[in-house]
């Protein structure tokens, strides 16, 4: 089984506020791993294998930026 873009951010639990500047995260990622993207029908997909890598990085990198972002309000 394979993921959409919008599907992965929907499993990440995106707001619909955020969902475009999330669906271009993942793309970014997808291009900076160098990912295999495949198109079924009209939809590019990507292996869950793949997906799984994604999620990981984009998660750890959103705590980050909420620690950050947590820092500069104390200051």
């Amino acid at each position: 089984m394979s993921k959409t873009v919008r599907e992965i951010a929907e499993l990440m639990g995106v707001s619909s506020d955020n969902l475009v500047k999330e669906k271009q995260r993942i793309r970014d990622e997808i291009k900076r791993q160098k990912i295999k993207v495949t198109k079924q029908g009209n939809k590019f997909v990507i292996a869950d294998g793949d997906v799984e890598k994604i999620v990981g990085v984009l998660q750890s990198r959103a705590k980050e930026e909420s620690s950050k972002k947590i820092e500069e309000n104390e200051d």
